[in-house]
């Protein structure tokens, strides 16, 4: 059993955290004990960052075009241009955009729902409600992300073959002599192509953890200690693993914003 002042702890903490990619939040309310109540919910939160506020419809709908937030918490009632219309024209122009709608007026919840909202906060607000709202809104953006990487391909030379392999399959890619081998669910392909060319054509789930691996994080099951400065790293439903020394862990712990 780990104890928290563990290496395989820490490590196992990092595994599970990683999955918690910072999410920022704009908010668009015209009141400002409203807008001082939901940041103070929101930055409650691990992992959430407030980036912005916005006192009506047109101001918020700069903001989302500069800072291009995860999520807009919105009114429906604002100055100019309402939250209805707002929710619309961020979705057309930015469809991965998650919306969260903070109202007095449950009336409008169907109208709402007809953009795609995320959730639907009846005022008065309350904590719970807006970290509900988070969970949402960090399901969406991880079940996005998920099917982005699922479209993604990397196209290799094997042999005389091209091989188009989903870039979610790749379990880790190899350098071996002066060939590099990408292991996948499927099995290895071998191409003559550098690792470091290799690696600037990766998504960014994908992490060089050695001068000779670059392993997908999403298959990683966990990294444990095995001699002073090093360690293993083993993969969900694959045999082999691969090693990653200290220096490389401690930059992974930088990645991953954690404080240990």
């Amino acid at each position: 059993m780990y104890t928290k002042d563990t290496k395989a702890y820490r490590v196992q903490v990092i595994m599970m955290a990683r999955s918690s990619k910072q999410i920022t939040v704009l908010i668009a309310e015209d009141e400002p004990s409203i807008q001082e109540m939901l940041e103070s919910c929101l930055m409650a939160i691990p992992g959430v960052r407030v980036v912005g506020k916005a006192s009506s419809g047109s101001e918020a709908l700069s903001l989302v075009e500069e800072l291009k937030p995860d999520a807009l918490f919105l009114d429906v009632k604002m100055p100019g241009l309402d939250g209805l219309s707002l929710a619309s024209i961020v979705k057309t122009a930015k469809p991965e955009t998650c919306l969260v709608f903070v109202t007095a007026h449950p009336g409008y919840a169907a109208e709402a729902f007809q953009v795609d909202a995320t959730d639907y906060i009846v005022k008065p607000i309350t904590a719970e409600a807006v970290a509900k709202a988070i969970t949402k809104v960090r399901k969406q953006l991880e079940a996005e992300r998920m099917t982005h990487l699922h479209k993604q391909k990397l196209t290799i030379r094997d042999h005389r073959e091209v091989v188009f392999i989903e870039a979610n399959d790749i379990v880790f890619v190899e350098k071996l002599a002066r060939k590099t081998i990408v292991h996948t669910i499927k099995g290895p392909y071998t191409t003559t192509e550098p690792l470091s060319s290799l690696e600037k054509r990766l998504p960014p789930n994908f992490f060089r953890c050695h001068k000779s691996f670059i392993i997908n994080m999403d298959k990683v099951e966990k990294i444990s200690p095995i001699a002073e400065r090093i360690y293993r790293v083993s993969f969900y439903d694959y045999p082999k693993h691969v090693t990653m020394g200290k220096d490389k862990l401690n930059e992974l712990y930088d990645i991953m914003s954690l404080v240990l």
